[in-house]
C-alpha cells in the first residue's frame, strides 16, 4: 500500500472516531488530536527531507547517520505521549479529573498511536519482528479504546469499572521514560556511564511494578469481574510484557557486569 494512502486512511479513521463518539469528545480535543497527528508525521518528514532540521535535532555523538534522525522524532513523541497519558491516568485514579476529561486524553492518545503506526510502516523498507510487534501493540491499544467507548455507549453501568481498569493499565507508560532514556544513552555512546547504570535499574523497577505485577493483577480483576473479552484483548500485551521483562533482565545483567568491570 502507498504510504500516503495509509497516512490518509489513518487520519480518516480519526475523523470517523470523532463523529461516532462526538458526545464524549470535545471539538477542541478533536483539533488537538489532529494537530498531534500532523505534527508527528510532518516532523518525521522533515527529519528525512530537511538537512538543517536533521542537524538541529541530532546530538553530536549520535551513532546513527544523519538520515537516522527520524528515530529521535519517534522516541521523542513516544516519551511525550507516555508522560501525557500516564499523568492523565494518575489524575483520574486520584479522582482529580472525571470520566469526560479522561476520554479527551484517550482521543489524543489514539492520534499518537495512529501517527506512530504510519511512522513504523513508512520508515523502513522491510518490517522486522519489532516493527510488527509495535504495530500489533498500537492496534490492540486503539481497539481497547474503541471497546471502552462502545461498552460505555451500550451500558453506562460499566463506565466507571472500565475506565478504572484502563487507567490502571496506562500506568505502564511510566516505564517508557527510563526505557527511552536508556535508548538515548545507548545511541549516544554513553552505555558504560553511571547514568546508564541508574537508568537501567529504574527501568527494571518501573517495568516490573507497572507492567508485570500490574498487568497480572488486571488479568485477575478481569476474571473476577467476568470480563472475559477484556482478558482476550489484554492477553497478548500481558504475555509480551513478560517476554520483554526477560529481555530487559538479560540486557541489565550485561550492563551491570560492564559497570562492575569498570569499577575494578
Amino acid at each position: 500500500m502507498n504510504t500516503n494512502i495509509l497516512k490518509s486512511l489513518l487520519f480518516t479513521h480519526l475523523i470517523g472516531f470523532y463523529f461516532n463518539y462526538h458526545n464524549n469528545i470535545h471539538w477542541i480535543t478533536c483539533i488537538l488530536g489532529y494537530i498531534n497527528y500532523f505534527t508527528y508525521t510532518y516532523l518525521y518528514y522533515l527529519s528525512f527531507n530537511n538537512i538543517y532540521f536533521a542537524q538541529a535535532i541530532t546530538p553530536i555523538n549520535y551513532i546513527e547517520p544523519l538520515h537516522g534522525s527520524h528515530k529521535l522524532v519517534s522516541y521523542g513523541f513516544s516519551t511525550l505521549h507516555a508522560l501525557f497519558i500516564s499523568f492523565c491516568a494518575t489524575l483520574y485514579l486520584l479522582n482529580i479529573i472525571d470520566n469526560y476529561d479522561i476520554k479527551q486524553a484517550y482521543f489524543i492518545s489514539i492520534s499518537y498511536y495512529s501517527a506512530d503506526i504510519y511512522y513504523v510502516i513508512d520508515s523502513v523498507k522491510k518490517l522486522n519482528k519489532l516493527d510488527y510487534f509495535t504495530i500489533c501493540h498500537h492496534t490492540i491499544v486503539i481497539l481497547m479504546y474503541y471497546v471502552i467507548f462502545i461498552e460505555i455507549n451500550n451500558d453506562l453501568n460499566l463506565e466507571n469499572t472500565l475506565l478504572y481498569y484502563i487507567n490502571r493499565g496506562l500506568l505502564s507508560e511510566y516505564s517508557l521514560f527510563t526505557l527511552n532514556y536508556s535508548w538515548y544513552l545507548l545511541n549516544t555512546k554513553q552505555d558504560n556511564s553511571n547514568k546508564m547504570f541508574i537508568s537501567s535499574i529504574l527501568t527494571l523497577v518501573l517495568y516490573f511494578f507497572t507492567r508485570v505485577l500490574n498487568f497480572t493483577r488486571l488479568i485477575y480483576n478481569f476474571w473476577d469481574d467476568n470480563l472475559i473479552p477484556a482478558i482476550v484483548l489484554m492477553m497478548p500485551l500481558f504475555l509480551v510484557n513478560y517476554y520483554w521483562f526477560y529481555k530487559l533482565m538479560r540486557k541489565a545483567v550485561r550492563i551491570y557486569i560492564s559497570f562492575y568491570k569498570k569499577l575494578n
